[in-house]
């Protein structure tokens, strides 16, 4: 749909405030009102004022409910561009696999775990580093999620405890950085359940 990264249609659910309409003509997207939520598939869309249930699509909310994510006037632009940059990357792929390769995440696996909340990778980590580990269940029907920090000692110090994350899956993901919000992001895409011992919001 945009694989050439143009531009792309961020629909809006509800009267939106000039504060939102400036951020998003900031990123050079169009803007579409619209009375429902029947958004084609892989589509941003903005509810303003209601809650809007949505498979396939990205739905932030200036509302905060389950199964959206919530956006603010302080928030909003940086919200904004990680999914805006996140359905530019990821394009027209079919499978979550696919995505999180787009987005550089390796397939891993636990070689040993120190305790509960440290563990070893196949995957080399950096001292200090921020990494977002993945889980995929094996039905690719959800993704368990946490951050963890690279140690001296070449391991990983995970923010929930190995047995959490790996209580419902064996797909192990990881990359450097903090992509929490890419990983709701795509969950939304190709629907499926994400789970994350702190919401990245």
């Amino acid at each position: 749909m945009h694989e050439d990264g143009g531009q792309l249609l961020i629909y809006i659910l509800g009267e939106p405030p000039q504060w939102l309409i400036n951020v998003i003509r900031e990123f050079g997207e169009e803007i579409v009102k619209v009375n429902d939520c029947n958004v084609p598939p892989r589509s941003i869309i903005i509810s303003v004022d209601s809650t809007c249930m949505v498979r396939g699509s990205i739905v932030l909310s200036l509302l905060p409910y389950k199964g959206a994510i919530p956006i603010q006037r302080g928030t909003a632009r940086g919200i904004l561009s990680t999914v805006i940059s996140t359905m530019k990357r990821i394009g027209n792929v079919k499978s979550i696999d696919e995505a999180l390769a787009l987005l550089n995440f390796a397939r891993t696996k636990v070689i040993s775990a120190v305790n509960m909340m440290e563990i070893m990778l196949e995957y080399q980590v950096a001292p200090g580093a921020v990494y977002t580990i993945a889980v995929l269940n094996n039905d690719k029907s959800k993704c368990t999620v946490a951050l963890g920090r690279g140690t001296s000692r070449g391991t990983l110090v995970l923010e929930s405890s190995i047995s959490w994350l790996l209580s419902n899956g064996s797909d192990m993901y990881v990359v450097r950085g903090d992509l929490v919000l890419e990983l709701m992001a795509l969950s939304m895409v190709f629907g499926i359940n994400f789970v994350h011992s702190n919401p990245p919001y």
